[in-house]
């Protein structure tokens, strides 16, 4: 820790720097243009008010961390992330207007094909407009957001290039699913490994069919914690016709909970039987109203537990008797805690990396 550290006037006569970290520092504001600079680190500078120099124009720099740091970044800023030497990004964006804006193609570097990863770096990120949140090492790109419009162009090109995503606090008047958000492509989410969903009270149901069937093929873990107006998870929307195996859903899938939805009734549509080759574990709390899960006898061939209160888990009905006998020694009760307060629910997502 160097948080001690204010005075930094001597960085403008390094010219020659490569690597830069001031990380956990006391500084203020950083004004150099290091044009031979590749990379920065000023993560937890959480003092620093004003950026210029090489990270407004970046020349040769290649890795940018700036987590728990500054924040308040100009709109055009964003354009970063498609710039050929970047290939390491984390950052915070407090301006959460910013996802539903389109970038002015003056804003973007030259040689660079507006709204397109093509020719460009960026291998890994850690972004989160909004709220600050932890990210899971695991994951090479990552993305928080939190908004109450549509999403952007350059938000859904990341998207597609996002393994973990973290949507908290999304409330859209005119939209009561994730379609509301990131559109009708399939694209947006092919490539997401882990998605969490929290808090977000508007929210009916979560996937369309032809969504959750063909653009969701890589998910391995989802999480939906405190969105209290849940009914379903995977539902038909309007004008959709059911042309999809739904058996089939989520065949990657090892991880789902489920936590304080008091209104869910269903996973999805009644009676179906989810096959869900790879699903290990089931996590269930405090969602009095879903009495059905969708498993049949030869469902779930992985799965190693299954944990919810033992007075939920007692109130299951299965469409067949013998699912019951097979989930009984998978049953484990897990302890109380306490989820009806949004702070609290979101303390993991404050903490930092």
């Amino acid at each position: 820790m160097c948080i001690h550290l204010t005075d930094i006037s001597l960085v403008g006569e390094l010219q020659s720097f490569r690597v830069l970290s001031l990380r956990s520092s006391g500084i203020h504001e950083f004004p150099f243009s290091l044009n031979m600079l590749r990379l920065l680190d000023l993560l937890n500078t959480i003092y620093l008010k004003k950026v210029q120099g090489c990270l407004m124009a970046p020349a040769c720099l290649e890795e940018i961390y700036l987590l728990n740091s500054f924040s308040s970044w100009d709109f055009g800023f964003l354009s970063i992330i498609y710039h050929r030497s970047i290939h390491r990004l984390y950052i915070h964006i407090h301006n959460v207007e910013y996802l539903s804006q389109e970038l002015p193609y003056s804003d973007f570097p030259p040689q660079c094909h507006p709204y397109s990863f093509t020719g460009t770096r960026l291998k890994e990120f850690r972004i989160t407009v909004g709220s600050p949140t932890y990210f899971d090492k695991t994951y090479q790109t990552n993305m928080q957001i939190t908004t109450s419009k549509p999403i952007s162009t350059w938000v859904k090109e990341l998207m597609q290039r996002t393994e973990n995503l973290s949507l908290f606090s999304c409330d859209l008047d005119h939209s009561c699913n994730i379609r509301g958000i990131v559109g009708d492509s399939l694209l947006t989410c092919q490539n997401l490994r882990k998605l969490r969903i929290s808090i977000c009270h508007a929210f009916k149901d979560l996937f369309s069919m032809t969504l959750a069937a063909l653009g969701l093929q890589k998910l391995e873990i989802l999480e939906i914690v405190n969105c209290h107006g849940m009914k379903q998870i995977v539902a038909m929307a309007e004008g959709e016709e059911q042309v999809v195996d739904m058996k089939g859903l989520f065949p990657n899938l090892r991880s789902l909970s489920m936590e304080n939805l008091p209104n869910l009734t269903s996973f999805c549509q009644d009676g179906v039987l989810l096959d869900w080759p790879s699903l290990q574990c089931i996590t269930i709390k405090l969602c009095p109203r879903l009495k059905r899960l969708p498993l049949g006898i030869h469902s779930a061939a992985k799965l190693e537990m299954i944990e919810g209160k033992n007075e939920w888990f007692q109130g299951l009905e299965c469409k067949e008797e013998r699912v019951m006998s097979r989930l009984q020694p998978l049953h484990n009760e897990y302890e109380s805690t306490d989820l009806h307060n949004p702070s609290e629910a979101s303390t993991s997502l404050v903490s930092y990396l």
